[in-house]
């Protein structure tokens, strides 16, 4: 769900994710998938895989990050 609501668990929303992505990112600039879910998982729990999807996808459109599909690795783009 994009948009919070006061029944929903803050450390799993979008906006949340999408944050302690960019802070991840920006320790190592490029991180396997598996690696960058099990590491927001330790942050905020198991329930962070449904939004991590939409969380990616805002950084993408944002031009923050880059996929290389051929490595399934993200990069930060500066």
């Amino acid at each position: 769900m994009l948009k919070p609501t006061k029944h929903m668990d803050l450390d799993c929303s979008v906006i949340k994710i999408t944050a302690d992505i960019i802070k991840l990112l920006s320790k190592q600039k490029i991180i396997e998938y598996t690696d960058l879910l099990n590491q927001l998982e330790n942050i905020n729990g198991k329930d962070v895989k449904y939004n991590l999807v939409s969380s990616l996808n805002i950084l993408y459109l944002l031009g923050k990050i880059r996929y290389h599909a051929k490595d399934d690795v993200f990069e930060m783009i500066l």
